[in-house]
């Protein structure tokens, strides 16, 4: 019994028509890629625009330390009373000992959240001006 050798022939111009397509949808990512690249870039570190001037307040409790502002009081309390049942018994079912409190913002709307550019650097800086606290080694 004898198999049957089948022969392949290869054009090489048909072979380069095939890659073309595939060459040119590589160069237009790589174009997308490095012209979206800025574009996405200068909107990172910018300050937010805030519309409205807000007034923050602290509200301590043993285990958090609620920000929120002025005018949203009566919620805050009430909000404070439930977090802080809320993280003791994190703390105890996860036998967590906290070592310092946890910093919570509240918001009382989605557009007041949307304005906010609250980092934990800014959250040190406030606590320490609103309770005139200033770290161990500076001058009082």
């Amino acid at each position: 019994m004898r198999l049957a050798r089948s022969t392949i022939r290869l054009d090489p111009a048909r072979i380069a028509a095939s890659f073309v397509p595939c060459i040119v949808a590589c160069l237009a990512a790589c174009v997308i890629g490095l012209v979206a690249t800025p574009v996405a870039a200068q909107s990172f570190g910018k300050n937010k625009v805030h519309y409205e001037p807000l007034e923050w307040a602290v509200l301590e409790t043993p285990h958090l330390r609620l920000h929120y502002y002025t005018e949203e009081e009566s919620l805050a309390r009430s909000l404070a009373a439930f977090a802080e049942s809320v993280t003791v018994e994190y703390d105890r079912r996860f036998r967590i000992a906290p070592k310092s409190k946890v910093p919570l913002l509240f918001y009382s709307t989605h557009h007041l959240f949307q304005q906010t550019n609250a980092t934990p650097e800014l959250l040190t800086t406030l606590h320490r001006i609103l309770h005139d606290d200033r770290p161990a080694d500076s001058p009082r």
